[in-house]
């Protein structure tokens, strides 16, 4: 890998290069500073931890180097407060929600919204039909507003593969109600231009 100017820049906190190492793909300049013991929980930018930062980037064997430096697995992010197996499911990543999974990862977050809500959120078919497969009982996993999976999917548009991956049979999903008072098939009606349910 290139050099970076800010490498030896000693005005720049180590800790907050290891976010570019990781975005870079630079597993020795990580390596070394994780054996300076540098902070692996220090904050991007972006509110997200190195662990974080790699699973959003999708760099399995910095994930892998983090968890076994240490890195905390249910750290939450400064912003969102989601975790690293939250954004592993948003970006679609199964082996890294696995390698999570594997050191104790929690599948809900501070608002209650599970893995499967969010790999609703970015669509990953492959992803909900792990989740799916691994943890169904997520499917009735409603948040704080009482938005179940099914919900998230008819807010998003989604498509008929994710709504019917995300239906558990024999759940009438219909009369499932948020904080609102509405049914997924409310929020179909309003956000889809699909006729899905």
């Amino acid at each position: 890998m290139d050099s970076h100017p800010e490498d030896d820049n000693p005005s720049v906190p180590e800790g907050a290069l290891l976010h570019r190492f990781i975005a870079d793909g630079n597993d020795e300049k990580l390596m070394e500073s994780i054996g300076r013991k540098v902070c692996l929980e220090i904050p991007s930018t972006f509110g997200l931890t190195p662990l974080q930062t790699a699973c959003f980037k999708r760099k399995q064997r910095m994930v892998d180097i983090l968890l076994e430096s240490g890195a905390l697995v249910n750290a939450k992010s400064l912003f969102t407060g989601k975790t690293a197996a939250h954004i592993a499911a948003f970006v679609g990543d199964v082996t890294v929600l696995e390698i999570l999974t594997n050191y104790g990862a929690q599948d809900t977050d501070h608002i209650g919204n599970n893995i499967l809500h969010e790999a609703v959120l970015g669509g990953h078919v492959k992803m909900i039909a792990h989740i799916m497969k691994v943890a169904p009982r997520l499917a009735l996993g409603a948040n704080r507003a009482l938005r179940t999976p099914i919900h998230q999917a008819a807010f998003n548009n989604s498509s008929l593969e994710v709504v019917e991956l995300v239906c558990a049979k024999g759940l009438d999903y219909r009369k499932l109600q948020d904080a609102n008072g509405r049914t997924s098939h409310d929020l179909a009606n309003l956000h889809s231009t699909t006729k899905w349910i």
